[in-house]
């Protein structure tokens, strides 16, 4: 082997120059990409409140409504709209000064369609039997050369009325101009609270009079009609005080003698069931004072009453915060032994329904 041989083959004609070139070609590849993905998010996003992003929500939340209504997304006046296939014969495309002419209208660059921003809002439905709606609601309206005659004829539809109605409430409920219809509801339902609440006082007050003086309730007649003005014998002292009472109060004169027998609240069964709450008051009141006070006692007497049933009365005797001793009868029991043990248990069971305990 020669030494000019020798010579060439160093150790760099080993290895290919070809490396270098494809380095080269993806250094520029890199280039272009990178390029190119700046230039992408460069532009603009002008439809993140797009209607069109609305339009096909199944459910439409307040904040999608008021996005619609408040800060949708409308193209400015230099924006090149699109000419879509269907219009490439005769060249035509959205105009702008439609915005203006037709309040309602708004265009989708999504959709590349005009919609009634109050329809896809409030009328998915609407025409003769409620029939789903299409263009400007549902779909995106693009028949451009028809495109004024249609919007005349919409804005003139009953559903859009309707709709343009919805969204002004929507509105005024947002900025609290006007109450909602929960709001409303609660306000008629309180209404109605606060009324019969005004009926009822004067019934449980004479209910609790007669209680205090030991009146009986009930006379003779105990149903029916209650006439102020009429004289009328043994109907009972509740029935007598209410009448006495209605002659200087003309809301509970109104409630006696006007229209309805149902809402009057003065039958036997209404005043047995308003008894029944005052005792349930005032036992959960006396339990409150035994169970706060340090000690306190029961005492129970078995008696008979007039239907010869054994009952048990209990009291309950105890010491209050300012060291004061107290007795208080809580309530007549029926039992049905009178052996020590039964007492016992009944006094026990007894204690527990009267919301305070044995410790």
């Amino acid at each position: 082997m020669s030494n000019t041989q020798k010579q060439k083959n160093t150790l760099f004609s080993y290895f290919s120059t070809n490396k270098k070139i494809c380095l080269e070609n993806d250094e520029a590849a890199s280039e272009e990409e990178e390029h190119e993905l700046l230039q992408s998010t460069s532009k603009p996003i002008t439809n993140i409140n797009d209607i069109g992003n609305i339009v096909d929500k199944s459910f439409l939340k307040d904040a999608d409504t008021k996005l619609v209504l408040t800060n949708l997304w409308v193209p400015d006046t230099k924006y090149n709209f699109p000419i879509l296939e269907c219009n490439k014969k005769r060249g035509l495309k959205f105009q702008h000064k439609w915005l203006h002419e037709f309040k309602w209208l708004c265009y989708s660059e999504i959709k590349s369609g005009a919609f009634c921003k109050h329809c896809v809002l409030f009328a998915k439905s609407g025409g003769v039997g409620s029939q789903s709606l299409g263009n400007l609601v549902t779909e995106p309206f693009t028949n451009w050369k028809k495109a004024k005659e249609v919007f005349r004829y919409h804005m003139n539809c009953k559903y859009h009325l309707s709709a343009v109605l919805d969204s002004e409430h929507f509105l005024k409920v947002l900025n609290k101009e006007e109450p909602s219809i929960i709001e409303r509801i609660d306000r008629n339902r309180m209404t109605q609270v606060e009324e019969n609440r005004k009926r009822l006082r004067p019934i449980i007050e004479c209910i609790l009079l007669c209680g205090r003086e030991e009146l009986a309730l009930r006379g003779h007649k105990d149903f029916g009609s209650i006439s102020v003005d009429e004289d009328a014998l043994r109907q009972g002292n509740f029935r007598a005080i209410l009448k006495y009472r209605a002659k200087g109060d003309d809301f509970l004169r109104s409630i006696l003698e006007g229209p309805g027998k149902r809402n009057k609240y003065t039958s036997p069964t209404i005043q047995n069931d308003i008894i029944e709450s005052c005792n349930t008051i005032l036992l959960k009141k006396i339990a409150k004072k035994v169970n706060e006070s340090k000690c306190f006692s029961v005492l129970a007497d078995e008696t008979t009453d007039i239907s010869t049933k054994e009952q048990l009365a209990i009291c309950v005797r105890y010491v209050s915060d300012d060291n004061m001793l107290h007795e208080d009868f809580l309530q007549f029991f029926e039992i049905e032994s009178l052996t020590g043990e039964a007492l016992a248990n009944s006094i026990l069971n007894i204690n527990h329904d009267l919301y305070y305990s044995i410790k």
